[in-house]
């Protein structure tokens, strides 16, 4: 693939894309994480600085992006967002990710790049989660940018070009961390492949074309290691303390940083969220589709070791450790997944073009796995494998994840058999609304009585008099609509026992009852 035609592919693949992540947005009701964080852009919009709390909330990028996009649209309060708004940043920063495969050009064979990007753009996983109003794909994203920096910057033979990049990977560095604290881990395992594939990185670059692969060695002083860490870190320095005092004006949210960086520590016990060691593979391996994935991935791990020199044996180092200290943390989230699919998906790329790349026409000569090269007798000759079947397996695998597109992303996306959808909000939560906008007292007064009453917050966002009390706090005498679960609704005072039923399902499990006062009529 020439440079032109890849610079194409990706251009379209980030359309379709930007297509696929923003159509029909708001069918989807809110999951509880959705609704907090629209909370917080709600203050935000507010004029209120991000208050960063390690205990329960993330980072100040989505909160930031969000602001962004609601203000161009805008929106001026908690009340005046919807699903839509919430949900726009993570989409536009997801298919934007798409032509970030972009900067890896001249580093990685470009039908690997191509195959990457593709993957990411249409993949159910990645699809899925940059609809969602949550942190993950600005994570992963940053994540992304990262990574390819850092290798420019280590492959860049110019030194002003090294710092410029280096800075890039260092304010790449700083988004991960702005987005989640649990950027760390993505950062220590890109140290640990660094490490491990160190010295060829550092003594040579890798330099591809449309038809071969070669390694051409050039000299590296030894401050090479100075030239790229100092001005990276530098640079996230710079851009966390940024992101976490909101743009220099709250400073206490450095201290909030230093002194809160143990909370990940205690979540990553549990928290209620534990899940078995496998539980990421039963993510990505969702469907047929899923485990042609990861089995494609596993051949790309051998391909990229073998063929992909130090760029993609550093991959499968990353690809190895990241895998191994998710599935040793007992917290997993469904979401959580989509940090091991970026590189698996690189992965599972090249051996979608070395699978097509076999069955191509040979031309005059081939480079080995140890760069020796192999001189064919016939130009015009095939390679063993047949590229019709390279081909029609690619199609098999493109229709699986198209399906998978269709009934995971658009058609069941709040289902219980839907493993994406974890203690997603039920859809006929969705009837709350309209219930309450079709009381006949003007303005009631809601009373809400739960241990966890998100989404309702942004359900009721419209409603102005709306209270939330815990279980068995004295309700108040004026209320015209109660809500609680059906357990607690028997241990309310022996007025509300006359009051109208109306019944809800929250999420799975979880059954709200809205009692109506009997006395409830249009105010005059």
């Amino acid at each position: 693939m020439s440079q032109r035609a890849l610079v194409i592919t990706i251009a379209a693949l980030a359309l379709v894309a930007l297509a696929l992540r923003v159509v029909r947005l708001d069918e989807r009701p809110p999951h509880t994480d959705e609704a907090i964080n629209a909370w917080l852009l709600g203050s935000v919009l507010a004029g209120e600085p991000f208050a960063f709390d390690p205990r329960d909330r993330h980072g100040p990028l989505l909160p930031a992006a969000g602001l962004v996009v609601a203000t161009i649209l805008g929106r001026r309060s908690f009340a005046e967002l919807d699903e839509r708004t919430i949900r726009l940043a993570p989409a536009i920063v997801g298919a934007a990710a798409t032509g970030l495969f972009l900067f890896g050009a001249g580093m990685v064979p470009n039908g690997v790049l191509a195959g990457s990007a593709a993957l990411w753009a249409l993949s159910p996983l990645p699809l899925y989660y940059a609809r969602y109003a949550i942190h993950e794909t600005l994570l992963v994203a940053a994540t992304l940018a990262f990574l390819l920096m850092l290798a420019r910057a280590i492959h860049a033979e110019v030194a002003q070009a090294r710092v410029l990049w280096a800075i890039g990977a260092g304010l790449a560095a700083g988004a991960m961390l702005a987005a989640k604290l649990s950027a760390l881990i993505p950062l220590g395992a890109a140290c640990v492949a660094l490490m491990a594939v160190g010295r060829p990185l550092a003594g040579g670059r890798a330099v591809h074309t449309s038809e071969t692969s070669v390694r051409k060695q050039t000299a590296r002083g030894p401050n090479t290691v100075l030239s790229v860490g100092v001005p990276c870190v530098l640079a996230a320095a710079l851009a966390t303390t940024f992101a976490y005092s909101w743009g220099f004006t709250r400073f206490a949210g450095l201290h909030d940083l230093v002194f809160g960086l143990e909370a990940p520590l205690s979540r990553a016990a549990g928290e209620g969220h534990e899940k078995g060691p496998f539980y990421f593979a039963s993510i990505l391996g969702t469907g047929a589709g899923g485990v042609v994935f990861l089995v494609t991935a596993a051949l790309g791990a051998w391909v990229a070791w073998r063929r992909g020199g130090a760029i993609g044996r550093g991959l499968v180092v990353y690809t190895i450790v990241l895998i191994g200290v998710h599935s040793a943390i007992p917290y997993k989230t469904p979401w959580l997944a989509l940090g091991l699919f970026l590189p698996l998906a690189t992965l599972a790329a090249w051996a979608i073009a070395w699978a097509l790349e076999a069955g191509m026409p040979c031309r005059g000569i081939r480079v080995g796995p140890l760069n020796q090269r192999e001189v064919l007798a016939d130009a015009s000759a095939r390679r063993p494998y047949p590229r019709a079947a390279a081909w029609l397996g690619l199609t098999a695998f493109a229709a699986l994840t198209a399906h998978a597109d269709h009934r995971l992303v658009f058609a069941d996306p709040a289902a219980e058999t839907n493993p994406f959808a974890y203690a997603h909000t039920s859809p006929d939560l969705v009837r709350l609304e309209p219930f309450v906008a079709g009381l006949p007292a003007r303005e009631p007064l809601i009373a809400v009585c739960l241990d966890d009453p998100w989404p309702l917050p942004f359900l009721l966002r419209h409603h102005a008099r709306v209270g939330y009390w815990q279980p068995g706090q004295a309700l108040p005498e004026s209320a015209d609509l109660v809500i609680t679960t059906s357990d607690h609704a028997t241990s309310l005072d022996a007025r509300f026992a006359s009051w109208r039923p109306h019944f809800f399902m929250q999420r799975p499990g979880v059954m709200l009852v809205a009692l109506q006062a009997p006395e409830v009529a249009a105010t005059p």
